[in-house]
């Protein structure tokens, strides 16, 4: 659970008892400005509000694991949207049909749609929109367009003003092998239902630089942000002072097609590989985003020292402010281990 805090006429009351607040003290109110945080609820999962601590700790809850659905949502980089009453799936997956190597962004990926009323049985529903190993009795929605099934990572957009063909949105796209196909970069995608999507230009609209070579290869995710007031992207890029490490950069945009210069949020402790960060507002306090990077520690396996592009992963528990950019990281430990069986501590084996 988390700890939230509302504001009252006669001051501050905590809600649980897990935590206690260190209020600011009457000589601190009388120099220091105090934060006025309203009607809004906030997380203790910061120290924005926290003055001082005494007798009390930060700890890290861990989820808890549930019985297994009879019929699951497996694929790579999942994204589910609640829609209403209607939670829609999207992940990647592979032609059966395609022979040809496989690589980040080859021609074989597809995405595909899934649907559930309760987010844990899923259904898969025919769409006929492509044909997927010579039948279009399929679920995709994105196919034969390399890179973009690669890392399609779409959202609900919840700006008032939104047209309805452009109700969802999404990103996809990395710097691609073959460079004549103009993919180098994350490419805006719309849609009016979440089943038909367009290119939403000529080319990316955040472009490839060459000083993130190899970026974007990985789930890079956007959300329209209420508090802001814009569109925001984490995207994978590299990380340097702590030596060459995959990392996270923040870009905005007001219109979903010109971005902003990509901010390095710095979230890496030396060693530590951080992608897929998965970061989106908590939707009862919108101003707080939370964040379930994966970590992956590269020359490590199960404990043992093994080739350098191998490595266990965990997932870990970070957080960011609307218009920050840094994150705050209060629990170093993962909030998801790999747990007991030795095939979770193979490489690159937790995702969220």
């Amino acid at each position: 659970m988390f700890m939230l805090l509302k504001s009252t006429s006669c001051g501050i009351i905590l809600r649980g008892a897990t935590l206690a607040l260190a209020l600011l003290s009457v000589e601190a109110l009388a120099t220091e400005r105090p934060v006025q945080i309203g009607s809004r609820l906030e997380l203790f999962v910061d120290r924005h509000l926290i003055d001082g601590m005494e007798g009390v700790e930060f700890r890290l809850h861990h989820p808890q694991r549930l019985p297994l659905p009879k019929s699951p949502l497996v694929g790579h980089y999942a994204t589910v949207i609640k829609d209403g009453d209607l939670y829609r799936g999207y992940y990647r997956a592979l032609d059966p049909s395609y022979a040809g190597k496989q690589h980040s962004g080859h021609p074989g990926e597809i995405t595909c749609y899934a649907e559930s009323h309760d987010g844990h049985e899923w259904n898969f529903p025919s769409l006929g929109l492509f044909e997927v190993n010579g039948s279009r009795e399929n679920n995709a929605i994105l196919a034969k367009k390399p890179p973009f099934s690669h890392n399609f990572a779409p959202f609900l957009d919840t700006r008032p003003s939104v047209v309805p063909s452009e109700r969802f949105k999404a990103l996809a796209g990395h710097p691609g092998y073959d460079r004549k196909t103009k993919a180098e970069g994350l490419h805006a995608f719309m849609s009016a239902d979440g089943h038909v999507w367009k290119d939403a230009g000529d080319g990316p609209v955040i472009p490839y630089d060459k000083a993130w070579s190899h970026a974007f290869d990985s789930q890079n995710v956007s959300f329209w942000s209420e508090v802001e007031q814009l569109y925001v992207c984490y995207f994978r890029t590299w990380e340097t002072p702590h030596g060459r490490l995959r990392s996270v950069s923040r870009s905005t945009s007001e219109d979903f097609i010109n971005w902003s210069k990509a901010v390095p949020m710095h979230p890496n402790l030396p060693g530590e590989h951080l992608y897929t960060s998965q970061t989106h507002p908590y939707f009862r306090a919108p101003h707080i985003y939370i964040a379930l990077p994966t970590r992956y520690v590269a020359g490590r396996v199960g404990g043992e020292k093994t080739d350098a592009m191998l490595g266990s992963t965990d997932i870990l528990f970070m957080t960011t402010r609307a218009g920050s950019t840094s994150y705050e990281r209060l629990f170093t430990e993962a909030f998801m281990r790999p747990g007991l069986d030795p095939a979770r501590w193979e490489s690159r084996s937790n995702y969220v």
